[in-house]
């Protein structure tokens, strides 16, 4: 019997995708109190919603100058009661980049974490992917990925995979904010492995959600001996 010796190093590198948000109907002025913003405010002599099977249009009475531009170096205007725009924000940030799941054995589960957290004034939310690779030695073996269909975790046969969720012994819910783990990736005690898949999301605008990613990885007995590792890239997309 093989004495297998692994350790496990991922280095989670971030990338967030931007794009402009939808606009919010109102004039220059911003006004805040405690948690809540108005991002602007008008007076104007009428104005109201129109609607039809398909359409529905937002307009006001009352506008002298509409459509009219205006920038500096460091600020940018647009007159006109309808053309007031949030700059589109939105935060993606990887919070624990390493996961060790220090010697793995054909008796044992081997686990491990990480962390990032997301958030957006996006009308219409985000979502978050990920890209990479299963476990692979210095000799190009691998650990088998799980797949698409999430499984619990299984000692003695080789498997790879992940969740978002809190696990027994290891894991945590979604913290803050509004985000939720998705798909194959929502089962507690049960993991998946399948690049590019969705992770996580959600479908307005929310303050800032911690999502833990847990690891698990199993070997046989006639694994390869080696030192296993992989990059794992996650990447939020907002929906604009």
């Amino acid at each position: 019997m093989k004495i297998v010796w692994k350790l496990l190093i991922l280095v989670i590198v971030a990338l967030t995708i931007g794009g402009a948000v939808k606009q919010a109907k109102a004039e220059e002025r911003v006004s805040t109190s405690g948690d809540l913003i108005i991002y602007g405010d008008i007076i104007s002599s009428g104005g109201g919603f129109s609607s039809s099977t398909n359409l529905t249009m937002e307009g006001t009475i009352g506008e002298p100058v509409a459509d009219v531009e205006s920038m500096s170096d460091n600020f940018y205007n647009r007159a006109g009661f309808q053309n007031l725009e949030r700059e589109p924000v939105m935060g993606f940030a990887i919070l624990e980049n390493i996961a060790n799941l220090g010697e793995l054995s054909a008796s044992a589960t081997a686990t491990g974490n990480s962390t990032f957290k997301v958030m957006t004034n996006s009308d219409f939310g985000y979502s978050v992917r990920y890209y990479g690779n299963t476990l692979t030695n210095q000799g190009s073996d691998t650990i088998d990925p799980i797949g698409a269909t999430a499984v619990t975790s299984q000692t003695g046969i080789e498997q790879f995979g992940i969740n978002l969720k809190a696990n027994t012994g290891f894991g945590a819910e979604p913290n803050g904010g509004s985000g939720a783990a998705y798909g194959q990736y929502a089962i507690a005690d049960q993991f998946a492995f399948n690049a590019s898949d969705k992770i996580a999301e959600y479908t307005s605008y929310t303050d800032w959600t911690v999502f833990t990613v847990s690891y698990i990885a199993n070997i046989e007995s006639s694994t390869e001996p080696g030192d296993y590792q992989t990059d794992i890239t996650f990447i939020a997309t907002g929906s604009y």
